[in-house]
């Protein structure tokens, strides 16, 4: 970044991947390297989180939108675009199936994500204590303890990963998805038990969707024909929509909440219509 001269270096798919929760780019927020000194000059944190559309943009659009709105993309440098995440066990991740999800690991920069609930039980945190004690990250009281605690032999541990998640996809075949691509599970173990305990009907509408939705991606989109869910609230105002959907006891700030409470009761209202997300 410094040979370059520029001002930020950042990792995600970029400026040219595009989805409902970021039209203009996708940027993550884990491992964003930046100049202090710039950063404060342009104000690039100086902003209201309630102003920059939290129902339709995620922390990734949102990063996207300053760094093309204060900074200019000719000042950024994209140095990962998660293409050499791998598993625990070696084997390369597909960045679009539950791209951090359950873990992720770029051995060339050292990052590691480990979604410990993305896990069952204790796996989680035994997968954790593998990556620190296989790069002798053991120093420090509460490691030592965390690995006393939870780490596992190796060959035990992926004996024991291996044999769970061949049970569940065993029975994820029994319940409808012989290609287990289509149900867009990746290897995230939860969101695998999560539709095997689900009610028939929701078993029913997460299948259809998804296989659609594959289906989707690996035909009509290669000829550059797209198509996302309506996540729209029009007619309603975002004024009405916030004090329906937001409560403003969330944020310490008052001076950014602009909008006001209806009513006494906090009426809870799905954001993204249409589609119910797995956890």
């Amino acid at each position: 970044m410094k040979k370059n001269k520029l001002k930020l270096a950042a990792r995600g798919f970029g400026l040219t991947k595009y989805g409902h929760d970021c039209p203009l780019g996708h940027i993550g927020d884990m491992f964003f390297i930046y100049d202090v000194k710039y950063f404060k000059k342009i104000g690039f944190f100086d902003f209201n989180v309630l102003e920059m559309l939290p129902h339709r943009l995620s922390g990734h659009g949102i990063l996207a939108l300053l760094i093309i709105a204060k900074v200019g993309i000719s000042k950024m440098y994209l140095y990962d675009n998660h293409t050499r995440f791998k598993y625990w066990d070696g084997k390369p991740k597909n960045p679009f199936r539950g791209r951090a999800n359950p873990s992720a690991f770029d051995k060339e920069t050292g990052f590691l994500h480990v979604n410990v609930g993305s896990f069952l039980g204790n796996s989680g945190k035994w997968v954790q204590a593998f990556y620190l004690k296989k790069y002798n990250l053991t120093k420090g009281k509460h490691i030592k303890e965390f690995l006393i605690r939870y780490y596992v032999p190796k060959k035990r541990l992926f004996y024991i990963l291996n044999c769970v998640e061949e049970e569940l996809q065993l029975k994820l075949r029994f319940l409808g998805f012989p290609f287990l691509r289509f149900g867009r599970f990746g290897r995230d173990f939860r969101k695998m038990q999560w539709y095997i305990d689900s009610p028939l009907k929701k078993k029913i509408r997460y299948w259809f969707f998804s296989v659609v939705r594959t289906l989707w991606e690996s035909t009509i989109s290669k000829f550059g024909v797209t198509i996302f869910p309506e996540y729209s609230v029009w007619p309603e105002s975002l004024e009405s929509f916030y004090s329906n959907v937001l409560n403003p006891e969330d944020y310490p700030d008052k001076s950014m909440v602009w909008f006001k409470k209806k009513g006494k009761k906090h009426k809870k209202k799905p954001i993204y219509r249409g589609f119910d997300v797995y956890f």
